[in-house]
């Protein structure tokens, strides 16, 4: 079976996850206590949300976090994943699919880098929220379009180990650069980014 081949638990892709999201906090803590400090430039006041942006953030990171649960719980506890695990990944990932064009269209242009200094306009998200921003988006079309690849029977076993494995590297990459987005955009709410 395609899942046996896989190392499960924290051998291959569940070390690496770990290791990942570690960085990734201490990245955080580190960032976050260079900002209280005032290393950081504080920015004034962004743009407010929307009721409908506000709506449609928090249900795609709903969805990146059903995916991320349901998955990364299979890798590490049992190396498949099967039963509700896998019909909440798969509502996770059909709620992503319809919400990344939409995350694109809305803040892909506020997102741009190198956008010409305007004096009075703010800007909605920094350097670090852009960067985060379109790691998600390029990492989410891979994770959305590696197992549909899969689908198509040109493919043997070594490469659809290849996709899953994509897919897995990619998941991860979505998930890291959520958080990291999340916490930018919340610290720009509080005023210290």
């Amino acid at each position: 079976m395609l899942a046996t081949t896989h190392a499960t638990g924290l051998q291959g892709f569940g070390w690496k996850m770990i290791a990942s999201l570690i960085l990734l906090l201490l990245f955080i803590g580190w960032h976050y206590f260079q900002a209280v400090r005032g290393r950081e430039p504080f920015m004034k006041t962004r743009p407010g949300w929307g009721f409908f942006v506000k709506i449609f953030y928090f249900v795609a990171v709903a969805a990146i976090a059903a995916c991320a649960v349901t998955s990364f719980g299979a890798v590490l506890f049992s190396g498949k994943l099967l039963g509700w695990a896998l019909v909440f990944h798969m509502m996770g990932a059909g709620t992503f699919v319809f919400l990344l064009p939409i995350l694109a269209l809305m803040w892909g242009r506020s997102s741009r880098f190198g956008q010409a200094y305007r004096p009075g306009r703010q800007e909605r998200f920094n350097g670090l929220a852009k960067l985060a921003f379109w790691i998600m988006l390029f990492a989410g079309v891979i994770t959305i379009y590696s197992p549909l690849i899969s689908m198509l029977p040109i493919f043997g076993t070594e490469g659809l180990e290849f996709l899953l494995d994509i897919h897995r590297y990619s998941g991860l990459a979505v998930v890291l650069a959520a958080i990291l987005h999340g916490y930018v955009v919340w610290l720009g709410r509080q005023g210290q980014a």
